[in-house]
């Protein structure tokens, strides 16, 4: 039930297997196909895993379900389940329906994470999205690092968002927590915002930096909104002037 239909094809074992690219490979497993022009594919194991035509080079170890589609040469799949690589050169180690869409693009593990720019990484988590070139997202849940933020990092926490266009932005962790500003940080703690250039929160809750170079070191629902500003800590302070 096993069909090697290619030039120097080659398939180990399992059931219903095809691989139809030349010089592709199947050690075993169940349902497994390497399409007509995945040349050098290989899939070591598993079950209704697919290359597809063109993907030359492609890689799957195993797992379920697990997709590299059409032209996306040398893209990798460890295993885990329900994942597509899409693009070329593109990673995913393991976990549950990841979709890594960008050439370079990596994704470490975790379940439902989307990888969509040049060489942007997800380490990890769950419904993280890194859409910024050079971006990172360490883990985590439902952290976004929107288009343009290139070069920009969540380390992980729970609806971080870095917003379009700011480069170089940093949240560390926490939740809710939001920078627009370039080069705009957010070390912790939740529902703070960084909204200009260079402007720095440390922890705490529901602060608001909103000029250059303002800094807010913690406490609660502080506000510096003078250029060079600063709030050390306590409650509801404002720096204005």
């Amino acid at each position: 039930n096993n069909a090697a239909s290619a030039t120097y094809a080659t398939i180990g074992g399992g059931f219903m297997q095809t691989a139809a690219g030349n010089y592709s490979s199947i050690g075993s497993g169940q349902n497994n196909t390497i399409n007509t022009g995945a040349t050098h594919g290989s899939i070591g194991s598993g079950q209704n895993n697919t290359i597809n035509t063109g993907a030359t080079h492609g890689t799957i170890g195993s797992g379920q379900n697990n997709t590299i589609d059409t032209g996306a040469t040398h893209g990798t799949i460890g295993g885990g389940r329900s994942n597509t690589v899409s693009a070329i050169y593109a990673f995913i180690g393991g976990g549950r329906s990841h979709v890594a869409s960008a050439a370079y693009a990596v994704i470490g593990g975790g379940q439902t994470n989307t990888a969509s720019a040049t060489h942007c990484i997800i380490a990890g988590g769950a419904t993280n999205t890194a859409a910024a070139i050079y971006s990172s997202i360490g883990g985590g849940l439902t952290n976004v690092i929107n288009t343009g933020a290139t070069h920009s990092t969540i380390g992980g926490g729970n609806l971080n968002t870095i917003a379009l266009n700011n480069t170089y932005a940093l949240i560390g962790g926490g939740q809710s927590n939001t920078v627009n500003g370039t080069y705009g940080v957010v070390v912790g703690g939740r529902g703070n915002t960084v909204s200009a250039t260079y402007a720095f929160i440390g922890g705490g809750q529901s602060h608001a930096a909103s000029a250059a170079y303002a800094v807010i070191g913690g406490g609660q629902g502080n506000t510096a909104s003078a250029a060079h500003s600063t709030v050390a800590g306590g409650f509801g302070a404002i720096a204005s002037a």
